[in-house]
């Protein structure tokens, strides 16, 4: 059985590091439009990862292997170390809320580089314990998108 390569290890509230091995794949998006407006779909995953860190990441690092196509990622209990998701993916810009004290955040929104710059964090629909909120304006309407972590010992 082979190895995997370790993913990156990002430190920033929102995330948005180069990946030089990716770099190549810049012109691959060409024709296929930036915009989100110009996608006839677009793909998206949800994961809760349990705070595990071995499965945190692998699931990055399988989507940092994504080709630069468009995509969002509802994360909830990515492995963090203090209040800082680790191995997030290259490709890709990570929001979540950012709490004084570094607890960790139970959800994460991760989206592709080539439509992050759409989106923007909703800090007052987000926080630390439930959810994770962004927003993107389309040619109607304006669109928020979260990841949501409901806890089971919670009533609702």
């Amino acid at each position: 059985m082979g190895t995997l390569s370790k993913p990156q290890v990002n430190n920033s509230i929102v995330s948005n590091k180069a990946n030089p091995s990716n770099q190549h794949k810049n012109s691959s998006t060409k024709g296929r439009g930036n915009s989100i407006t110009e996608l006839s779909f677009l793909p998206c995953s949800q994961i809760n990862l349990h705070h595990s860190e071995s499965p945190t990441a692998q699931f990055y690092y399988n989507i940092d292997l994504n080709d630069d196509l468009p995509y969002i990622t509802f994360v909830q209990e990515p492995y963090c170390v203090k209040g800082i998701p680790k191995h997030v993916p290259g490709n890709g810009v990570t929001f979540y809320h950012h709490s004084q004290d570094q607890a960790n955040p139970r959800a994460t929104l991760t989206i592709s580089k080539n439509i992050a710059d759409q989106f923007f964090f909703q800090k007052q629909l987000s926080n630390r314990d439930i959810m994770a909120t962004c927003s993107v304006e389309l040619p109607k309407r304006k669109l928020y998108i979260s990841s949501i972590y409901m806890d089971y010992t919670q009533d609702i």
